[in-house]
């Protein structure tokens, strides 16, 4: 089982000043999450495992990186072919169960905010016929 980071997350706004005075990327909006529950922090399980890569699926090895790629795949298939998640890349809890964290996803929708350039990886994707 695996499951993404995002109990307690939040969406935020940079407001009351120019990103260029606080020393912020161009975008307003943020995602902000809690610490993870990784057994990272205690050195108990191993370091972040990468399961998918941004433009392309990447290799499976084993048995966990099959379910992610088949629940990427799923995802695409179930959006009609409008969002299809990237860089997905976790750790394993105290629980054993995978925390995957920072994950992102090509989409059409037309919000940079977001998803910056996400047709050109959509389109490299679908030419390679790895969907």
């Amino acid at each position: 089982a695996f499951y993404f980071n995002s109990e307690g997350a939040f969406l935020g706004k940079v407001t009351g000043g120019s990103n260029d005075d606080v020393g912020l990327a161009e975008d307003e909006f943020f995602l902000a999450t809690p610490l993870l529950p990784c057994a990272l922090s205690n050195g108990v399980h191993g370091s972040v495992k990468k399961y998918t890569g941004n433009n392309l699926p990447g290799p499976v090895t084993d048995r966990l990186t099959e379910v992610i790629h088949a629940f990427v795949h799923f995802t695409y298939i179930y959006t009609r072919d409008s969002i299809l998640f990237c860089d997905l890349q976790g750790a394993l809890d105290k629980k054993g169960r995978l925390c995957l964290i920072d994950p992102q996803a090509h989409t059409y929708a037309s919000c940079p905010v977001y998803l910056p350039n996400t047709v050109t990886g959509l389109t490299i994707l679908q030419n390679t016929r790895k969907l």
